[in-house]
This record gives structure tokens, C-alpha cells and sequence, in this order.
């Protein structure tokens, strides 16, 4: 059915039963019109007949007045105008995506949920974090008593630093290694800096020193060697 787009008058009845949401009379309209602009009592009365006999308005009688209340929705008659004017367009497609490229973001989203909603599909899970610890890049994984830290490699009792090798209880610093940070500063060569590292004579990593070369004393005086 062909929906003719109301004209001022009739727009503005229409608009004050939609939002009262009940019947009224001649009078009640006339009256909150009057707030906005003059309009005479009969000029309202003749329209909302009209109206009523167009289909817009029913009423009925209270008395010596008539009350009028809408047949339609204003929903209805919006939609009713976005049908035709839908089908005045030769291309609909198109239509339709001018359309839709001019809604804004909260539109396009109620017309998606509203198509859902008429073919009967279920409406997507809310988007969000999901619930529990993350287990990924999003959070790190919990540490362990591996390589790394706690008591693993690097600190705690693994080797580097605290009683793993390097300093502390543990093997002495390897050659090329550099004393962890529980190494004393300035220890002699050959002793550790805690009991039970590498005895007297031994350098890092329980490794003998190698002997120096010896020099040929200087000969006495006199020629005695």
C-alpha cells in the first residue's frame, strides 16, 4: 500500500496522539498546537476528520466530543515511506547501499539485528575478553622452576647467580665465565670465595696454573755459578 508522506497539519496531530499514547480530543490538540502557533478550533477538527477518514485515526464518542486515537504506529509510517520510496528507485541494490553507507554505525547495527531477528537467526555472542587467565601473548605464562627464573638458570639456585655455578655453592666460575653476582669482589686466584670451592693452587674451575718459565740466576762473583 502506497503511503502518502502527511502534510503539516496532519503531521502535527499525528505526532501529539503518537507521543500521548492515548485518545484525545479536538480540544486537547488545539490546545498544545497553540503553544507553538495560532490555529483555529474548526480548521483542527476538520483535519483529524480527514484523517480519520483516511484510515489514520479512530474515535469514538464522549459525550458531545470525539476522541482520536491512531491506527498506525509512527513506526509503521516510517516504514511505510522507506517502501516507497525503496520502490520509486529503478536500481534497489543500489538504493540500498547509499543507503546503508549513510546510516551511522549504532543504525547499521539495529538494521543487522533487526534482519537477524526476521529470519529467525539467533543473535551473536557479546564481543569481549574471555573470561579466565589468558594463556598467550596477551598475558605471560606462569613462571616455573625451570631456566629463567625463580630457581632455575639465571637466579635463584640455577646457574649464574645465588648457588648455581658461577658463585656460591656450586662448581666455580668456567673459563670465559664471568663470577655471577654472589661472587665476592676481589677474591684472591685460587681460593673461592665460600667454602667449597676450588682448593689452594688451583685456579678457576679446579685447573692447575701452569708453572712459569724459570730464569737462569745471574752468575756469583767470582765466577762461581
Amino acid at each position: 500500500m502506497h503511503v502518502r508522506r502527511l502534510g503539516e497539519l496532519e503531521a502535527e496531530i499525528m505526532d501529539r496522539l503518537w507521543a500521548w499514547q492515548r485518545p484525545a480530543t479536538v480540544r486537547e490538540v488545539v490546545d498544545d498546537i497553540n503553544r507553538d502557533r495560532r490555529v483555529a478550533y474548526t480548521t483542527v477538527m476538520t483535519v483529524a476528520d480527514i484523517l480519520h477518514r483516511k484510515g489514520w485515526l479512530r474515535r469514538e464518542k464522549a459525550g458531545r466530543a470525539w476522541l482520536y486515537e491512531p491506527v498506525r504506529s509512527r513506526e509503521e509510517y516510517t516504514a511505510g515511506l522507506m517502501r516507497d520510496a525503496l520502490g520509486d528507485s529503478p536500481d534497489r541494490p543500489a538504493a540500498l547501499l547509499r543507503f546503508v553507507e549513510a546510516i551511522s554505525d549504532e543504525d547499521a547495527e539495529a538494521l543487522d539485528a533487526a534482519l537477524r531477528a526476521a529470519r529467525g537467526e539467533p543473535a551473536p555472542p557479546p564481543s569481549g575478553p574471555p573470561a579466565g587467565p589468558l594463556a598467550g601473548p596477551g598475558r605471560p605464562a606462569p613462571s616455573d622452576r625451570g631456566a629463567g627464573t625463580d630457581r632455575g638458570a639465571g637466579t635463584g639456585r640455577g646457574a649464574g647467580a645465588g648457588r648455581g655455578a658461577g658463585a656460591g655453592r656450586g662448581a666455580g666460575a668456567g673459563p670465559g665465565t664471568a663470577p655471577g653476582p654472589g661472587s665476592a669482589a676481589g677474591a684472591p686466584a685460587g681460593r673461592g670465595s665460600f667454602p667449597g670451592d676450588a682448593p689452594r693452587g688451583f685456579g678457576l674451575g679446579g685447573v692447575p696454573p701452569r708453572p712459569r718459565a724459570r730464569r737462569d740466576a745471574p752468575p756469583a762473583p767470582g765466577g762461581r755459578s
